[in-house]
């Protein structure tokens, strides 16, 4: 009985869940799309200092040894989303993404992007509760991090519009040049080629 209790349950959580976080994501994405291409907190100047100081790295040390850089591997860290950092690891490569132990690479957080996570889910246990009795906070805490999935999508565009912007400037082309790849995705996983597009031209 108890077995057929939690069963029960798991199945009205879910299907509470999924509508629920599926009207909270739509009313988020309304704000979101209209921030997508500004720079209000800083996130996207913040991002471009960090990616010059990288490749300046890059220059000063690789580029001597005779190594190109053919990758930028951007992906949301998994340790993030479960300490609700919502980091980004920014690396460089010379050959496939993620074959080198200790890459050059830089943290960072385009904060805007997750930043009202908190009120969602506060309004989420609100809409949740009438349907699943004593929703426990661990029951929150899977549906956060599935929530928070849904911001990947924002975030690829948001840094989409910064590497079009960034290939137009001297230190990308410089360092980089036209050939390097930036890709976009969860860390080992299918990657997504982002920045392409009439900026390329510089």
């Amino acid at each position: 009985m108890a077995e057929d209790y939690d069963s029960e349950r798991r199945q009205a959580l879910y299907q509470s869940s999924a509508k629920v976080l599926g009207i909270i994501w739509k009313r988020r994405w309304q704000v979101l799309k209209k921030e997508l291409g500004s720079d209000a907190d800083g996130s996207a100047a913040d991002f471009v200092l960090k990616m010059e100081a990288l490749l300046r790295q890059w220059e000063d040390g690789y580029i001597r040894d005779k190594r190109k850089l053919q990758y930028v591997a951007i992906s949301p860290l998994s340790s993030g989303v479960i300490t609700g950092s919502y980091e980004f690891q920014t690396a460089l490569f010379d050959g496939e993404p993620y074959v080198e132990e200790n890459p050059l690479c830089f943290y960072w957080t385009p904060e805007f992007i997750y930043r009202d996570i908190g009120a969602d889910m506060q309004d989420f246990r609100d809409m949740v509760s009438g349907d699943v009795i004593r929703l426990r906070e661990d029951e929150v805490e899977e549906m956060r991090r599935k929530y928070v999935f849904c911001h990947a999508y924002a975030s690829m565009l948001f840094l989409d519009r910064i590497f079009k912007e960034i290939k137009k400037l001297p230190f990308w082309q410089r360092t980089a040049g036209t050939d390097v790849k930036v890709l976009y995705g969860t860390y080992m996983e299918k990657m997504v080629e982002i920045g392409k597009g009439e900026a390329d031209a510089g």
